[in-house]
């Protein structure tokens, strides 16, 4: 596997990894050339971008439990600066 990640941490990436910003780039082209459902479907690719989005979010940390990855806790409580 590339970067010498495990199985269980390539598993996560995938997961967690970005979400949206390609169909969301490729459907305002046709909105913006004038086609005639270019509105349309922009607004349906924007709508399952943003629930998949929510849907990810509300599973990342099950999904790291389920997969054993373990939190930092001292990364996670160390103060911004």
């Amino acid at each position: 596997l590339p970067f010498r990640w495990s199985v269980r941490e390539s598993a996560f990436v995938a997961w967690a990894g970005l979400r949206g910003a390609v169909p969301i780039y490729l459907t305002i082209i046709p909105l913006l050339e004038g086609v005639k459902a270019g509105q349309e479907l922009f607004e349906i690719v924007f709508v399952v971008v943003i629930v998949s989005v929510a849907v990810q979010g509300w599973t990342v940390k099950p999904a790291a439990r389920l997969l054993g990855l373990k939190e930092d806790k001292a990364a996670s409580r160390a103060p911004l600066t």
